[in-house]
């Protein structure tokens, strides 16, 4: 149906906020699909799909923190690229930029510079990569970083927005997300960085299909 597939992208974005991944989203999507089905005299079906993944989405929650007490290492969304940024979010991106320079560059004083007494860097790995728990302080998170460009060497970065927040995709030659680090920045520095790494939460992130330049 016509009406089914020009809602799907908002059903979609109603599941994924509240679930956190693509994978749950998906499946709460289609099952209100097939609701939707077994209940021909729907005369609104914007009005009942949209309360039913809702509610969909709160009974799979329940699932969901069960599971996230056995995840190995601190749990963080699935990212996902914004489609659409406006020139105000497009600013906050010269700090990711200046962050990236320093890490690369591997100079310890500039990154501190960068980031608040306080800031922390939480790491989702899934067990599969680093980060079993979250660091704290300047100089705890710079050196982090700096020993994790390197690991990064020969990969490529680009300047991406995740929720309306700065982050960085970093991808290889055949363009596969390997990781995605998203920052939180308080009045020009960075308060937090959130860095997904473990593979099953990348494989939905896709190049940002806004130019970082335009604008």
């Amino acid at each position: 149906m016509v009406v089914m597939e020009e809602l799907r992208p908002l059903l979609l974005s109603i599941a994924y906020r509240m679930l956190g991944t693509f994978g749950d989203a998906e499946d709460v999507v289609q099952e209100a699909y097939l609701r939707l089905h077994r209940e021909p005299e729907v005369t609104s079906p914007k009005s009942f799909l949209t309360t039913v993944t809702t509610r969909l989405a709160i009974d799979q929650l329940r699932s969901a923190r069960r599971q996230r007490e056995q995840y190995f290492g601190p749990w963080l969304p699935e990212p996902a690229v914004d489609e659409y940024v406006d020139l105000a979010d497009r600013a906050a991106l010269s700090e990711v930029r200046r962050f990236v320079a320093a890490a690369e560059d591997g100079e310890l004083d500039a990154l501190v510079a960068l980031l608040t007494p306080d800031a922390t860097f939480t790491g989702d790995g899934g067990g599969k990569g680093g980060f079993p728990r979250p660091v704290h302080g300047a100089g705890n998170v710079a050196r982090l970083v700096i020993g994790a460009f390197g690991k990064f060497r020969g990969l490529a970065t680009e300047p991406v927005h995740i929720g309306g927040q700065p982050a960085l995709r970093i991808h290889d030659a055949a363009d596969r997300t390997v990781a995605v680090w998203s920052f939180v920045v308080t009045e020009g520095r960075i308060d937090a960085v959130h860095g997904v790494v473990n593979p099953d939460k990348l494989t939905h992130v896709q190049p940002s299909r806004y130019s970082d330049d335009q604008g």
